[in-house]
């Protein structure tokens, strides 16, 4: 064996162990990236929806002015308003509610968990 072959041998298992790490380190991202590709579909898939038809000549409901869903910011939108109106109703004049700090939060796949406000009540 020439001096050439021994250094040859020396290196593969180097080469193997920086090829495994770096693998492994793309199996991971790739496996955040299927989670979140995962969490949107869900999100999609999980939706509801409503919408227009009408009974046709056979009395059953047929196709009729189309799929009415809302969009991200008008789910948020509501939310908060009935977060807020929650908070009117009991916790606004409460007894047990007095010189508190409260926050309204939003959570969402895409942005995460927001404070939308921060409330304090009177005494």
């Amino acid at each position: 064996m020439n001096k050439d072959n021994k250094e040859d041998i020396k290196q593969k298992p180097q080469e193997s162990e920086l090829l495994i790490e770096l693998l492994d380190s793309k199996v991971s991202e790739m496996q955040k990236e299927l989670a979140r590709v995962t969490k949107k579909l869900n999100s999609y898939t999980n939706r509801q929806f409503t919408e227009i038809r009408v009974v046709e000549q056979n009395d059953k409901w047929g196709d009729y002015t189309g799929v009415f869903y809302l969009e991200d910011k008008e789910t948020e939108k509501i939310l908060i308003n009935k977060a807020k109106k929650h908070f009117k109703k009991y916790f606004e004049d409460s007894v047990y509610h007095r010189n508190k700090r409260l926050g309204i939060f939003h959570s969402s796949p895409k942005k995460g968990k927001r404070l939308i406000e921060e409330i304090v009540t009177g005494e």
